[in-house]
């Protein structure tokens, strides 16, 4: 993990935690907005404690970075919610993890990801633990949404915040990490609307690589065609299960907002072999366009409602 993707303060902070002089502390929360890499970071700051020679990004060379990079480490331990909250019971789980001594390292490491998801129950489960914690434990919280912690949690941790970088560092990073082509690198830019985290999940999932892709795709479909064919893409859409509409339609939004941003159409004309020129000829038009998308988002994410009348109104509104 390169250094240019943190700010040089947040950076120059992580890199004196690692200091032997200095006294780490035991609970920390790493925020900021969404996908700019707080949990990829979070893990790489634990390789570097877990480390034998307290080394930035680990040696890879000790035991201990090699137990992760192997993802077997005895006193490491990511937890990540697989529903829309975090029980009391799975606070309970994590902090016998907490409990046993070190087996490889000097410490035992806890990342949660998406602390916001903690139910009431589980906040003051974990709140306990954060009053009185094991002997060489370290949690880190990770959340892009603070402010939905209890206040007295919060008080007891160390916060570590996030900002978005500029895009030279981001674009230097890839192509120094990652060896990417050019033109796979815009792609990933695109995409990922220059948010670390999402042009992580890019580069590393492609099924969530082409789906993007395929959702743009319907969009640029919607917007050439006559109503007969656009009844024909909303019930394709609308008949199949596999069709988030809240993704797609936030999709659609990231697409604009990159055009509008970025004036970036000769890049799409190519990369989807078509031409929008005429279509998103002007920021007036990408506007009345993006406020048209932010209206259908609010309602696939906010109503229950017909997901068939919602796209056919849509489809309306921008004809």
């Amino acid at each position: 993990m390169s250094t240019l993707l943190l700010n040089k303060n947040t950076q120059k902070f992580l890199e004196q935690q690692l200091n032997p002089e200095t006294r780490l502390s035991q609970s920390m929360l790493f925020y900021g907005g969404e996908h700019l890499g707080k949990f990829y970071i979070a893990q790489i700051f634990a390789k570097s404690i877990l480390c034998k020679k307290h080394q930035w990004q680990g040696c890879n060379e000790c035991d201990s970075c090699k137990a992760i990079n192997h993802n077997w480490h005895p006193d490491f331990k990511i937890f990540q919610p697989t529903s829309n909250s975090i029980k009391i019971e799975e606070i309970s789980d994590l902090k016998n993890f907490l409990m046993y001594k070190p087996q490889l390292s000097e410490n035992r490491i806890l990342i949660i990801d998406e602390a916001h998801k903690l139910t009431p129950e589980a906040e003051s489960s974990l709140l306990k633990i954060l009053e009185e914690p094991s002997i060489n434990s370290i949690i880190i919280l990770v959340t892009p949404f603070p402010n939905q912690l209890m206040p007295t949690i919060l008080s007891r941790l160390l916060p570590v915040r996030f900002a978005k970088e500029p895009d030279e560092s981001l674009k230097n990073f890839l192509i120094n990490t990652y060896q990417i082509p050019h033109e796979q690198l815009t792609l990933y830019l695109e995409l990922g609307q220059n948010k670390i985290g999402e042009i992580f999940q890019l580069i590393n999932n492609p099924e969530y690589l082409n789906t993007k892709i395929s959702n743009i795709r319907i969009f640029i479909d919607l917007l050439n065609s006559n109503f007969v064919e656009a009844t024909n893409i909303i019930q394709n859409i609308t008949n199949k299960d596999e069709y988030n509409l809240a993704q797609l339609v936030n999709d659609w939004l990231g697409f604009l907002q990159q055009i509008l941003v970025y004036k970036n159409i000769d890049f799409w004309n190519k990369y989807l072999k078509t031409d929008l020129s005429l279509l998103l000829s002007n920021s007036t038009l990408i506007k009345q366009l993006l406020k048209n998308v932010l209206q259908l988002y609010n309602y696939t994410t906010n109503y229950n409602l017909n997901k068939k009348l919602m796209l056919e109104n849509f489809y309306l509104a921008i004809h």
